[in-house]
């Protein structure tokens, strides 16, 4: 009886909600009509609307729990109380007015199909989930049921990112015995953490948006809920050598460098990609060419072009529209409902809490992580797959999955026969840039924002932000928490440069920007650079470049960072993907399974 309530529990609470409504509706038609003396026709006009509404927030927050793109879900649900309106009419019609029926007891008979019938739509159309969401496979299941599923396969995860470790986690806890093979001596990928003063913190800069599901999702589920906090977040331009503060939009209005006129263009092109979802036609078009025509030359040339150039290098006039759009959009999902500025989210103790968390599930399941063991071939012979480590080491697995960047994935498969040249040439044709990221703390408050936005072309890094400046010292020992960074090409000076001659040039920089910047106060520094950080998306990429998890090779899957489209790539979109892949691949060894009796 447990399981069959559970089964139906949102059938269940739309049955409530639905009735608790009706009750609102005759109440409050009884109030306008008896009390405030309206006519009937008003009091109904007034009534049905607020039953309406109420249903509708109701199932939005408390049953399916749906909150984003609430317009078009209200005239969904609207549209599908109109339909139900149209059908018991038409019933009622048919058989009271034209059989001679009984009309109330067509009418009580039409109640539980009208109902049945809106329920299913609205949970198919109004209240569905669109996101890719993906929760452990095994999750909420006795033993019995997980006899369902295939279990004991041997499994090889390449890569120990996000996605690689996520993945991991949900086949090590479904059963099977997973081994994650990481070529660094790090698992954790861009957002790894190491000890920066005696405090956790990533090599790379990371936060988490309010709308981040899918890692917040996964945090609550390896016990970190508590330890995520949000908190607001500020942001500077500097330009041409003069800071402004450009967090808000009343920031935008007194933002100078941009006549009256364009501040206000700027601002409502921004607000238009912000309430837009038409993604796909932005995909025909490149940033650059997007902006210029809409927000104009002098907002380009002041804030879009140095954003484009300094994360895309060369590439900053080939990248689609939709990945600026896909920018815009989840950041103003993080701003504050009075749009006064915005909330970003961090873990106490850093993301390698999650890192951690992720990797304590794979060990206690049995699961390995084989650290500094790169991967050099992967090649399927009958039943069988076998990787070969950069060792020449070989090994058998029942499935392989991959997260590497795609052109590595590309070499490691290059030799299968089954392998059609043009995936080869969609997996080789995607261009990287690489990442530049100096972390460092110090006793000297540098600057209260945390994050700067930056025209200049004295300035040779992207970005400079502060971790403090959003989460407070009290985190790193009453010190403050600065990042530096640059997205470069592999063959940049950076990557022959030594730390210390990058270090020398930043700091002049930082010297530029902030002259009372002293290096005497900096307590401890690193810096690290990461080849294939950022993929290039540009026109054409999803139908030229773009591949799904399941590959040529029957059993080996793929799933990387350039497969998260038309968003950009991220601890959160891993995480979804990663979970998504797992689902996947689980899927595939139990149809395997039957098909092979």
């Amino acid at each position: 009886m447990k399981k069959l309530l559970y089964r139906h529990i949102n059938l269940i609470r739309y049955f409530v909600i639905g009735a608790s409504a009706a009750l609102i509706d005759v109440l409050s038609f009884l109030f306008f009509f008896n009390v405030m003396s309206y006519s009937a026709t008003l009091s109904t006009l007034i009534s049905v609307p607020l039953a309406t509404l109420y249903a509708f927030l109701m199932n939005i927050y408390f049953n399916f729990k749906t909150t984003d793109d609430l317009i078009r879900r209200f005239f969904s649900y609207v549209s599908v109380s109109g339909v139900g309106l149209l059908i018991s009419a038409l019933i009622l019609y048919v058989f009271t007015d034209r059989l001679g029926l009984n009309g109330n007891i067509i009418k009580i008979l039409t109640l539980p199909l009208i109902f049945i019938l809106q329920y299913t739509l609205n949970k198919r159309f109004s209240f569905r989930d669109k996101t890719i969401t993906t929760k452990k496979i095994e999750s909420n299941e006795n033993e019995s049921e997980k006899q369902t599923h295939v279990l004991g396969k041997k499994i090889a995860v390449i890569g120990g990112g996000f996605s690689g470790l996520s993945a991991a986690y949900d086949l090590a806890r479904a059963g099977h015995s997973v081994s994650v093979f990481e070529r660094n001596e790090v698992v954790g990928g861009l957002a790894s953490g190491f000890i920066l003063d005696g405090h956790q913190i990533e090599r790379a800069y990371h936060f988490i948006y309010q709308s981040d599901k899918h890692i917040i999702g996964m945090a609550e589920e390896l016990g970190l809920k508590d330890k995520i906090a949000f908190y607001p977040s500020s942001i500077s331009f500097f330009c041409e050598g003069t800071h402004y503060p450009f967090g808000t939009p009343k920031d935008l209005l007194l933002f100078s460098p941009l006549s009256f006129f364009n501040r206000i263009r700027a601002g409502v092109t921004a607000l238009y990609l912000q309430k837009t979802n038409n993604w796909r036609s932005l995909s025909k078009i490149t940033a650059y060419d997007w902006v210029r025509k809409w927000a104009g030359k002098q907002v380009t040339e002041i804030i879009w072009e140095p954003l484009l150039r300094g994360k895309f290098d060369r590439y900053y006039d080939k990248v689609t529209m939709s990945w600026l759009w896909g920018r815009i959009k989840v950041r103003a999902q993080s701003q504050n409902k009075n749009m006064n500025g915005e909330k970003l989210g961090y873990i106490t103790g850093g993301f390698d809490a999650v890192v951690q968390g992720m990797v304590k599930g794979i060990k206690d399941n049995n699961g390995t992580i084989r650290l500094n063991t790169g991967i050099q071939k992967i090649e399927r012979t009958g039943a069988n797959i076998h990787i070969t480590t950069d060792t020449g080491t070989d090994e058998t697995f029942d499935v392989v999955l991959a997260t590497t960047p795609s052109p590595v994935f590309g070499r490691m498969i290059a030799e299968q026969k089954e392998v059609p040249e043009e995936y080869l040439q969609r997996l080789n044709s995607i261009d990287y840039l690489g990442a530049i990221v100096m972390v460092f703390n110090t006793t000297q408050e540098i600057s209260r924002h945390f994050w700067y936005n930056i025209k200049d072309g004295r300035i040779p890094f992207l970005t400079m932000l502060s971790t403090t400046a959003l989460t407070g010292k009290e985190m790193f020992g009453n010190t403050y928490v600065y990042y530096v960074g640059a997205y470069v090409p592999a063959e940049h000076r950076y990557f022959s440069m030594s730390k210390e001659e990058i270090i020398a040039e930043w700091d002049k920089g930082i010297k530029l920007m902030f002259p009372h910047f002293d290096q005497a106060k900096i307590k401890d520094r690193h810096l690290f650079k990461f080849k294939d950080a950022q993929h290039i998306v540009d026109i054409g990429y999803e139908e030229k470049k773009l591949v799904p998890f399941k590959t040529p090779i029957e059993g080996v899957y793929l799933a990387n960072f350039s497969q998260i489209y038309p968003d950009d790539r991220g601890t959160n979109f891993a995480i979804r993907d990663g979970r998504a892949v797992a689902r996947e691949i689980q899927s595939y060894l139990d149809l395997y399974e039957k098909t092979d009796r």
